[in-house]
């Protein structure tokens, strides 16, 4: 994998955002599905991978951007956004959110955003990359703790937008 423009490799927006944590918090080992990387599989969200400690229920996350079935072209900025609820407790704060990405490509898997906490919402920039072989997306994880320790994850995938013989047309992808 060789991209172009290196310099727009990562942008960041760490939106309404201060003193993010920049440290590495444990991710949940990826389930058989996240470790399926079938070209024929269609973009999927992972849904009810939760762990509960004592009787107390892990929190609902509500991941509102990407889209499902959203696509990028190179160059485009994407936007991930999520809310989530503790059962017990109501709205967590953006302290609770782990957000990592990692890029897909024929097979092989990249970490483009290291796992960041301490927002809801953020932006990264999808480079352009010569040379791809097989299919490309974006797989944006998110990790929702509350206060017990108890623990969601899901992820969204952003697949590349299939080339055609026409100009492409801009791609909006909240």
């Amino acid at each position: 994998m060789r991209l172009k423009n290196s310099s727009a490799f990562l942008l960041l927006v760490l939106g309404g955002c201060s003193g993010a944590e920049f440290s590495e918090p444990p991710m949940p080992p990826p389930s058989r599905d996240e470790r399926a990387d079938d070209e024929d599989q269609a973009p999927r969200e992972l849904a009810g991978e939760a762990r509960a400690t004592g009787e107390d229920r892990p929190p609902v996350v509500m991941l509102s951007s990407p889209e499902e079935g959203a696509r990028y072209q190179p160059g485009a900025s994407i936007t991930f956004e999520a809310r989530a609820t503790d059962p017990e407790d109501g709205g967590l704060p953006a302290s609770a959110f782990t957000w990592k990405v990692d890029f897909h490509e024929g097979g092989k898997v990249y970490a483009f955003v290291p796992p960041i906490s301490g927002m809801a919402r953020g932006t990264f920039t999808a480079p352009a990359v010569e040379g791809a072989e097989g299919p490309r997306w974006y797989r944006i994880h998110l990790q929702v703790k509350d206060r017990h320790g108890n623990t969601s994850a899901v992820f969204r995938d952003v697949r590349a937008q299939e080339p055609s013989g026409d100009k492409p047309s801009p791609v909006h992808v909240r």
